[in-house]
């Protein structure tokens, strides 16, 4: 067999085997297609499903031919375990748990925000000695590991101090609102509605810090395989027109959308209140959201990477932070919203 020979039966394969690929994506979803079902993997938190909840609900993913299937993992990195296994079309996740894969997956895409919530704030006990923020020298703060963890370091290193100032504690978020509330730890960084609520419980004995925005809000993002969405950009635009749809129906009926929020989920209203005010349900690719990125990857160099369940020991991560431009496909929000695009 000659050398040009050889070369053309190479070719022939490295294309059998890419169509193969590229259509099976295809049919798999189409399979699925013709049940009019999308499913949508996402952590268990369904504050960042407002616009789903809205658009399922008033009829707009039926406008545009399809019905979604909410499938709820306990952690965005078990969503996108969902999403890279061909469990789910689509899966909504945090900007910590993206910045964390992309070190090692390159078959993921952002195609917009769902949300951007209110994050991380810090809450201390006057009791232990806490009036100013340089008092936490030396005491116990508690934080989850990587999401509040990263806020908790921004706002000390604004503050002149370190991670390396303070004794961290980490457990999981409901552990340390119950070591918080029984004096065990001394201050807490969490998701800003629990702080809320441990405030008003605490009343004038409790301070509260927030970090800067870069640092404290969570983005969550929509997010799909990469080989996926190229074969089936056309389903992935009528997602984007069904919640944008649902983004100016929050916009203009907050007081009812909240409404159908909590009748979608079951959820608690008075929770909901806590973590409505100051979050936004919109699609959006800004600037910003390449800065906090980057950001986060360069806490994950520094402190490894977590896991699947963050309650895991760290895995330091491989190679430098990843160019998260290459990481998101703007051309289909463009094509709706132009004003919601900042990435060039």
């Amino acid at each position: 067999m000659t050398r040009k020979t050889r070369a053309a039966l190479l070719g022939a394969a490295v294309f059998a085997v890419s169509l193969y690929y590229f259509s099976s994506e295809r049919a798999n979803f189409y399979e699925d297609s013709a049940k009019t079902q999308v499913r949508v993997a996402t952590q268990a938190s369904a504050l960042p499903l407002a616009l789903f909840a809205v658009a399922d609900k008033n009829g707009y993913f039926a406008d545009n031919n399809f019905k979604i299937t909410i499938l709820q993992n306990t952690s965005s990195g078990f969503a996108l375990d969902a999403l890279l296994k061909k469990d789910a079309e689509f899966a909504v996740v945090n900007d910590f748990s993206f910045a964390a894969r992309a070190f090692s997956e390159k078959n993921i895409v952002i195609i917009s925000t769902s949300a951007i919530l209110r994050g991380h704030e810090i809450i201390a006990r006057r009791a232990a000695g806490i009036s100013l923020l340089r008092d936490l020298k030396g005491k116990k703060v508690g934080a989850t590991p990587f999401g509040s963890e990263f806020a908790l370091e921004n706002l000390l290193k604004s503050n002149g101090l370190s991670l390396r100032d303070v004794r961290v504690v980490h457990l999981n978020a409901d552990e340390l609102q119950i070591k918080f509330t029984n004096g065990e730890i001394d201050a807490l960084a969490a998701w800003s509605p629990t702080v809320l609520r441990l405030s008003q419980n605490f009343g004038p004995q409790a301070i509260v810090w927030r970090p800067g925005e870069a640092s404290s809000a969570i983005y969550y993002l929509l997010v799909a395989r990469k080989n996926w969405f190229l074969s089936n950009s056309n389903v992935a635009l009528s997602m984007l027109k069904a919640l944008g749809e649902a983004q100016d129906y929050i916009f203009l009926n907050s007081g009812e959308s909240k409404k159908i929020f909590t009748k979608y989920f079951e959820g608690d209203i008075v929770d909901l209140d806590s973590g409505w005010e100051g979050s936004s349900f919109a699609l959006a690719l800004p600037r910003r959201l390449i800065d906090v990125l980057n950001l986060q990857a360069d806490f994950i160099l520094r402190h490894g990477l977590p896991e699947s369940d963050v309650n895991t020991p760290n895995v330091m991560p491989q190679g430098d932070i990843p160019n998260y431009a290459d990481f998101i496909d703007p051309s289909l929000l463009k094509s709706i919203r132009p004003s919601a695009v900042n990435i060039d």
